[in-house]
């Protein structure tokens, strides 16, 4: 899809819209208890679904995006690695989550309107804000 990790996000989240609601819904719609999201590495469709419901849950953007760059510091790269993903692991820093929410922003007018026009329902909205505890994070 690219060397560019922003791009890449976009393509995700433009090509694969309700998989991603989807993702975002079974978080809202999980039994009482604690979640877990992952991915093959843990960064991108982890760090994309974790930021719209980040997002969604009102925790500002600086935030998700400095939430979504820890992901370089606790996943670390494999010493076999080639050279995309070398370049793909450098571009996990807050610009790139911020990139990809500026296209949140401009083609979908932000998370509420990408998820509920992809699959989630109005009433999975409080059920997911209430599920993220925005205390510990401000």
């Amino acid at each position: 899809m690219g060397a560019d990790l922003a791009e890449i996000y976009r393509v995700i989240l433009d090509d694969f819209a309700p998989h991603v609601a989807s993702a975002v819904v079974a978080i809202a719609q999980a039994p009482p208890g604690g979640v877990v999201l992952h991915c093959h590495s843990g960064r991108d469709r982890t760090g994309i679904v974790t930021a719209l419901a980040l997002t969604l849950a009102g925790v500002p953007r600086a935030l998700v995006a400095e939430d979504y760059a820890l992901s370089a510091a606790h996943l670390g790269l494999e010493e076999d690695a080639d050279d995309m993903a070398r370049a793909h692991f450098e571009q996990t820093r807050p610009e790139t989550m911020l990139a990809t929410l500026d296209h949140l922003d401009s083609r979908y007018g932000g998370a509420l309107p990408y998820l509920l026009d992809h699959g989630m329902r109005e009433a999975d909205v409080p059920a997911l804000r209430g599920r993220v505890c925005t205390d510990l994070l401000t």
